[in-house]
This record gives structure tokens, C-alpha cells and sequence, in this order.
């Protein structure tokens, strides 16, 4: 979580440099980073709402709920529609993917003589390669 003096800063850096924005129309000089002249230009221009930040690891934030609460912080998708400007995507039921084959080489920390190069599972079938990890450990369990 975001201690009281981050969140402080973030807001107060926010509402200053987009009032800034709005009232003159153009980035304050402190804007130094070509980072934030990209981000200045999109919110002068208009295509990018101005409750919206950006941390310095290229995530985007805005307080969608408030100044009082968590900051929502991810892709710039993610904080558009936790602001309401994109449509929320329909609440489909995830669909399991279907099946693959996989060929999956287990490998042992202490292996014998004839298990150095691992041992291979091959067109192991499965959704997902954690769930043919899986299966190929529990052949490798069943085998001894």
C-alpha cells in the first residue's frame, strides 16, 4: 500500500500539473522527461483523461474512488474502465482452452546416472503447460 506522503505527493503532482494543462494549454517547464512531455501532449490533446498518472515504470494510476482510497494502478486500459470511460468487457464465464500437446522434460536436482539429461514425457495432453507439469510429475511418481 501507498503510505499517507506518496499518495499526498502523487495527488498533489497530479492536480497541479493537469490544472496547469488545462489553464495554459501547455506542459509546465518542470516537465523535463520525454516520458512526461508524451504524457503532457496526450492530455493537452485531449486523448487522454486528466485523472489519469503515470509511474515512472510505464503503469498508469488514477483515484477512482477518491483520494481516500487505493489508487488503481496498471495498464492504461485498466485504469480507463476502472474510471467508467471504456465499457466494462461483458462478464463472460471463462472458457477452458483446449487440449495440447505438450513435451515436457522433468529434471532432477540429484539426478542417477541414466536421469542426467532428465527424463522426457512426450504428447502429454493437457489445457494449460503447469497442468502438463503436472500430469507429467504424476507419471514420473507412478513410474518409481
Amino acid at each position: 500500500t501507498l503510505g499517507g506522503s506518496l499518495t499526498d505527493t502523487l495527488k498533489h503532482t497530479l492536480t497541479v500539473t493537469v490544472s496547469r494543462i488545462v489553464q495554459t494549454g501547455s506542459a509546465p517547464k518542470e516537465v523535463r522527461s520525454n516520458r512526461d512531455r508524451l504524457l503532457m501532449d496526450k492530455a493537452v490533446e485531449g486523448r487522454m483523461d486528466a485523472r489519469i498518472g503515470i509511474l515512472n515504470g510505464g503503469k498508469f494510476y488514477a483515484f477512482a474512488n477518491g483520494y481516500h482510497t487505493e489508487p488503481v494502478m496498471g495498464a492504461l486500459e485498466e485504469v480507463e474502465t476502472a474510471l467508467g470511460l471504456r465499457p466494462v468487457a461483458a462478464n463472460l464465464a471463462k472458457t477452458r482452452g483446449a487440449y495440447k500437446l505438450f513435451n515436457v522434460v522433468l529434471r532432477f536436482k540429484h539426478p542417477a546416472w541414466d536421469e542426467v539429461n532428465g527424463l522426457e514425457y512426450r504428447n502429454v495432453s493437457a489445457r494449460s503447460k503447469s497442468e502438463a507439469n503436472k500430469i507429467a510429475r504424476d507419471r514420473a511418481y507412478d513410474d518409481g
